[in-house]
Parts: structure tokens; sequence; C-alpha cells
């Protein structure tokens, strides 16, 4: 992702895992950096996909070239609580640093 857009990330659990995000109650996507964690609560749009974007002033937030890691955590309406491994991204450069 390029710092400052607005991506969406396509997050697609692997074929098997027997997990059906229709069913959970809820379901996060946190991106995390440094002492950056931007977390959104999200609709799947199928049983193992979701889709999670960023306004310009969240993406802005992230350095480029930092660590940086998504997941997905999701509840079900009986309190249990599941998520996905932590996936690390690149963060590109940005030469206009500005919400526009």
């Amino acid at each position: 992702m390029i710092r400052a857009t607005t991506p969406t990330f396509i997050l697609t659990l692997e074929e098997g895992s027997g997990v059906n995000l229709l069913e959970a109650r809820k379901v996060f996507f946190t991106i995390s950096q440094r002492s950056v964690a931007i977390t959104k609560e999200v609709t799947p749009t199928s049983a193992s996909t979701v889709e999670a974007t960023l306004t310009q002033e969240e993406a802005l937030q992230l350095v480029e070239g930092a660590p940086t890691k998504v997941q997905l955590n999701w509840t079900y309406a009986s309190g249990s609580r599941a998520a996905t491994l932590a996936e690390s991204i690149t963060v590109d450069e940005q030469l206009l640093k500005a919400v526009v």
C-alpha cells in the first residue's frame, strides 16, 4: 500500500479453513505499525472474504518502510473469538505527504 492513499484490503481465508465469516457476530480488521493500530469493524463479502478500506487520514498515520501487519478477528454469538495469523505488508513511499 502507498501511504496517504485510500487502499482497499481484500482478505481471504484459506480454502478448507472451516470458517464461515457470515456466521460471525462481528468481524474486525486491524492494521498495526509501531504505536499505531487502526481497527475497523467490517462486513464479510462472502463466507471467506472481507474488504477493509483506509481513509487518507488513517493511511497517513503509517510510516513508510516500517514493519506493518494486518489481521482479522471475529466473534460468534456464543462469545467465542477467533483470529487469523498476522500478515506482514509494506507501506510504500508517498511524495505528497498530505490529505488531498
